[in-house]
């Protein structure tokens, strides 16, 4: 009996479990699959379905070959949807002759003149290169959402010098009707002049989305200096930060809304303007003597996470917020993945400004970042009627859709 043949013929299931108490609707998924040699030869084979047989859109891209060519590992790209507290299901079928349906909407890049320009559907993004805006333009039904003029993602050093992020190089790193990938390569500046670090920003687009996923990596390419092998704090060739912070500014709305977990509805702050600022890890041991910096200081100051809305302050533990600003029904929203866990972090509004504080200036002490140092901080925004919708919740609690374990076992792909 041939094993491999045995092997081909088991289903691939992908499976889900809805854990927060969020009704998702046509959330983003991207996820590997492993499958078995000699199952799978070019992408358009691979047919999603549901459980019941329905197909579903599916974008397909082999990742990983054996080494008779066939594939070992396929990322997939779709939209799901799932009751609060539901579970699902999809299985895989691999066809010669039938294509998978085509969505109702679809990703388009084109280059522009030092850019690229992204349609979603939903949306129309500009991203170029010059300053790091990181949109030069966002339309939502017809209507700009982001002044550019006061968007940006900026620097400031401990000694109190300015630095602007500028992007050298734009392009498509992954183009397809469901999702597509761009990248914007470059440095921060200051006075014309580049100085040590640099920043790489992908910025996920998804069919029929308002909505982006912006991974930003900050990077210190100098070489450590370690004398005598020692990886110590304070290092020659350490950049080291007062503020990191980006910034997207509404063209219209003024009004503000927030949220400190997944757990709560969003509520509006009658003052306008909000500010979440997680200081430490909200632990029990939140002031542990891991956590000194390089002059052999413990410098956070709390434990948990501070509030302040409309003049007053609250605490609590374990922030995982998102804001808005808005006119009422669409807007600008923002959300950091793993926000408390990447302490300290911040995230607010004012004067019609979303700000994310990735290397907050409310910390007590400058960030230091390493040589050969790299931070991949996932930021979500969110635009247009989404701002305030229940996509901005999936990004605080995403759903995980993984192949069941039989799956992983049928493909041999990964040996045990």
């Amino acid at each position: 009996m041939n094993p491999e043949a045995t092997i081909s013929t088991r289903p691939l299931r992908l499976v889900t479990q809805e854990r927060d108490g969020i009704r998702r609707e046509r959330e983003p998924i991207s996820t590997g699959v492993p499958v078995a040699r000699g199952v799978v030869r070019v992408p358009d084979q691979v047919v999603l379905r549901l459980e019941d047989g329905t197909p579903c859109p599916v974008q397909c891209e082999i990742t990983d070959r054996w080494p008779d060519g066939s594939a070992r590992w396929l990322l997939l790209d779709f939209a799901v949807d799932v009751p609060a507290h539901g579970e699902a299901s999809w299985r895989l079928d691999v066809e010669s002759d039938a294509p998978p349906p085509r969505p109702a909407t679809a990703v388009r890049c084109r280059e522009i003149e030092n850019g690229v320009f992204v349609e979603t559907g939903a949306a129309s993004f500009a991203i170029d290169a010059g300053p790091f805006r990181p949109f030069r333009s966002v339309r939502v039904d017809g209507v700009e959402r982001v002044d550019p003029s006061r968007s940006g993602l900026q620097m400031e050093d401990a000694d109190g010098g300015k630095w602007t992020a500028v992007t050298d190089d734009v392009r498509v790193i992954r183009s397809g009707p469901i999702a597509s990938t761009v990248e914007a390569r470059g440095t921060f500046e200051r006075d014309g002049l580049p100085g040590p670090l640099r920043f790489v920003a992908r910025m996920r687009f998804a069919a029929g989305s308002a909505s982006v996923k912006l991974d930003l990596e900050i990077v210190n390419p100098r070489r450590a200096a370690h004398p005598g092998g020692h990886w110590e704090l304070g290092d020659a060739n350490s950049v080291l930060v007062r503020d990191l912070s980006l910034r997207l500014a509404e063209t219209r709305g003024r009004r503000v809304s927030w949220s400190a977990d997944a757990s709560t509805p969003l509520a509006e702050a009658s003052r306008g303007a909000v500010e979440i600022y997680q200081d430490s890890s909200g632990g029990p041991n939140w002031n542990s003597r891991v956590h000194l910096d390089r002059d052999r200081n413990i410098p956070v100051r709390f434990r948990g996470y501070r509030l302040t809305v409309d003049e007053e302050e609250r605490t609590g533990l374990r922030a995982t917020p998102r804001v808005a600003v808005h006119d009422g029904t669409t807007g600008v929203g923002i959300s950091l993945r793993h926000f408390w866990q990447n302490f300290p972090r911040a995230l607010g509004v004012r004067d019609g400004v979303a700000r994310a504080g990735l290397f907050p200036q409310e910390f007590s002490s400058a960030h230091e970042i390493q040589g050969g140092e790299r931070k991949t901080h996932e930021i979500h925004l969110h635009f247009g009627r989404e701002a305030l919708a229940p996509a901005g919740d999936f990004a605080r609690a995403p759903l995980v859709v993984a192949p069941d374990p039989a799956t992983f076992v049928a493909s041999g792909a990964i040996p045990y």
